[in-house]
C-alpha cells in the first residue's frame, strides 16, 4: 500500500478565496467541471489551491520516512518568508491552452532556494524529481478542452497584474492526493516549520 503523495505550501484563507473568485468569475467560466461556452474547465476547489513545491506521485509506506527526512533536512535551513500571489497566467501562451495559473513572486531567494534543497535531499533518497526550472505558481483551473483559447487568454490578460495578496510561509507540507470522482481530496500526512 503507498499514497499519492506531493509536497507543498499552504496559502492564506484570504488568497484562497479572492484567486478562486478570479478564475472562477471570468466570463467563461462556468460551474466546477461544467462546459464553459465551447470549454471544458475543471477549476480547484478553492479549499484545495496550494503551491506546489514536488510532486512524487505513488510512495509505498515503508518510503514515508525518507519523505519527511528530506522535508525536515530542507526546512532547518530556510526560515520564514512571505510570498505576493498575482496575477492570473494562462499556460501556455500560445497553441493548447492546458491550465490556468496564478503567478506568485518572492524576492529573497528564499522559495527558490527551498525548492532547490528539497529537490537535493529527494534526489539523494531515489525520489524522481523535475529538473525544469522552477516556476512558482499556483494552480486555479486545468483546461480540459477548448475551442476559446483566445477569448480565455484575452479575458485572463486583464488580471495579470492584479495583487491577490500576500500571505506568511512558514511550513512545508506533506500531502496525500486520493482521487475520486468528486475531485480529489487532500490529507496533510505531515507538517515541518521553516527554521533555517
Amino acid at each position: 500500500m503507498g499514497y499519492r503523495l506531493f509536497i507543498a505550501l499552504d496559502v492564506s484563507e484570504v488568497v484562497r478565496r479572492r484567486v478562486h473568485a478570479a478564475a472562477t468569475g471570468l466570463p467563461w467560466a462556468g460551474p466546477p467541471g461544467a462546459p464553459a461556452g465551447d470549454s471544458k474547465i475543471n477549476f480547484v476547489a478553492a479549499d484545495n489551491i496550494h503551491l506546489t513545491l514536488h510532486f512524487l506521485g505513488e510512495v509505498a509506506d515503508d518510503r514515508l520516512m525518507d519523505v519527511h527526512r528530506a522535508v525536515e533536512a530542507a526546512a532547518g535551513q530556510v526560515g520564514p518568508f512571505e510570498l505576493a500571489v498575482t496575477g492570473l497566467r494562462a499556460v501556455p501562451a500560445q497553441g493548447r491552452l492546458r491550465m490556468i495559473w496564478a503567478g506568485v513572486a518572492e524576492p529573497t531567494g528564499r522559495l527558490a532556494r527551498l525548492h532547490e534543497l528539497l529537490g537535493v535531499g529527494l534526489h539523494e533518497a531515489d525520489f524522481p524529481t523535475d529538473h525544469r526550472r522552477f516556476n512558482p505558481h499556483i494552480t486555479l483551473a486545468r483546461v480540459r478542452a477548448t475551442r476559446e483559447a483566445d477569448a480565455i487568454r484575452q479575458a485572463v490578460a486583464a488580471d495579470e497584474d492584479r495583487l491577490f495578496g500576500t500571505c506568511q510561509t512558514d511550513e512545508i507540507v506533506v500531502y496525500s492526493s486520493k482521487l475520486t470522482k468528486k475531485g480529489p481530496v487532500y490529507e496533510a500526512m505531515g507538517r515541518t516549520g521553516l527554521t533555517g
